[in-house]
């Protein structure tokens, strides 16, 4: 569990959920009592573990959502209440090494949190039409796009495009992708012979969560998908833990500001190799795992 602060929503596992809830699930009108189901079934696959403390943030997330939504169920609240009054997650909280003051202030919220739970939401989120986005690149598809802002073309290459369930919710359709993009910047739509000879400027995972390429406008030039490997998932941030895969995203700037000579623009991580050729990123073996970067023991 990735917890920041000692408010009910600072942490992974409530923001995850709350994520899930409203941009997966609310506004494409499944029902309250469903969307709690499929969150339920979904996290008792990575904490089986019912009576664990991992847990609280996902009760406490999906009460509060439903409360946002003006129809808290009652199976939710006892849940919560019954958490939050036997101070099962303050001591699970100590568990975890918080310090004095941090349970103290952890307890006001929890107690805050409660007497929410407990009021009526007048005005409850209403369900709105979500457009969904269609992802335009396929694995190998060599692209460009005209950037007004920089008054020239930024291309790359997509070494894999996965589709993915966030927390395997079979019905909620996401993807990730791994793009490699090119120092190239030229004025006239490039060739595919071009990109692929030009060296590499950034390499990321993006996806539907955070997603930095334009939506419109992408030039498909041709696909090298013959030439490059498969399964991306162990690579730049990209793990495996027991068969799930996590930490795929990568912050980066917008496009216009991604391809820009401006060099205060970029982002550079661990994981940032630039200046190779693009064709070196077509082979696996070329490539430090997520592990080695961090000097974790593989699992």
């Amino acid at each position: 569990m990735g917890v920041w602060n000692a408010s009910i929503s600072g942490s992974d596992d409530f923001q995850d959920v709350k994520y899930a809830f409203f941009d997966y699930f609310y506004h494409d009108k499944i029902s309250v009592e469903e969307i709690e189901n499929k969150l339920i079934d979904a996290y008792s696959e990575i904490i089986p573990d019912f009576d664990s403390g991992e847990w609280h943030d996902v009760y406490f997330a999906i009460a509060y959502c439903e409360w946002k939504c003006g129809c808290l169920r009652d199976k939710i609240f006892r849940t919560c209440e019954r958490i939050i009054t036997s101070g099962k997650n303050t001591e699970y909280w100590a568990e975890l090494q918080a310090t004095p003051e941090i349970l103290k202030k952890r307890k006001r919220e929890l107690q805050k949190f409660l007497e929410k739970l407990k009021s009526e939401n007048t005005k409850p989120v209403k369900r709105r039409y979500k457009k969904p986005f269609i992802f335009p690149l396929h694995t190998g598809d060599v692209f460009a796009c005209y950037s007004k802002a920089n008054g020239c073309y930024g291309c790359g290459i997509t070494l894999e495009v996965r589709e993915s369930q966030l927390h395997q919710w079979e019905e909620a359709y996401h993807f990730r992708a791994l793009f490699a993009i090119s120092e190239y910047t030229p004025k006239d739509l490039p060739t595919v012979e071009q990109v692929v000879n030009s060296t590499v400027r950034d390499v990321f995972w993006n996806g539907d969560c955070v997603y930095n390429l334009p939506e419109r406008g992408i030039i498909v030039l041709g696909n090298v998908a013959d030439k490059i490997d498969n399964d991306y998932s162990e690579y730049f941030g990209s793990h495996k833990i027991n068969g799930h895969i996590y930490g795929a995203y990568h912050l980066r700037p917008k496009f216009d500001e991604l391809i820009s000579h401006d060099a205060t623009k970029r982002i550079v991580d661990k994981f940032s190799i630039s200046g190779k050729p693009m064709s070196f990123f077509f082979n696996k073996a070329n490539l430090p795992t997520t592990n080695e970067v961090l000097g974790l023991d593989e699992t």
